[in-house]
């Protein structure tokens, strides 16, 4: 079973909140304007670090070569998109991955 948890990105501070489980719960329902949640997807990169919803990944795979992409949740998976592919399930596509960034400290790196 996978480890269900979160952080949140203070959109007013420009800084990640990690706190336990309760205080990022307590920040869903009390502050939702100020911050955007970010779900871990119960993989680590090549390094170990945790992957997060909103990471911004190096990958490599055998099908399209090299790539930046951004990780995404929606329809019951979660998901590379961006430069040179499309969606392919994080679970079933053998790949090497690697956080680079995320959305919103980095964003120009998913730019062309």
């Amino acid at each position: 079973m996978r480890t269900i948890k979160f952080r949140a990105w203070d959109t007013l501070e420009k800084k990640w909140f990690e706190g336990n489980e309760s205080e990022v719960f307590s920040l869903m329902s009390n502050s939702r304007v100020r911050y955007s949640f970010a779900q871990f997807t119960g993989l680590r990169d090549k390094n170990g670090k945790e992957i997060y919803e909103r990471d911004i990944c190096k990958v490599r795979s055998i099908s399209v070569g090299e790539y930046f992409a951004e990780v995404v949740f929606g329809n019951g998976i979660f998901s590379l998109v961006g430069i040179g592919c499309s969606h392919q399930d994080l679970l079933a596509v053998p790949l090497v991955v690697e956080v680079i960034g995320n959305v919103y400290e980095d964003p120009e790196l998913l730019k062309v």
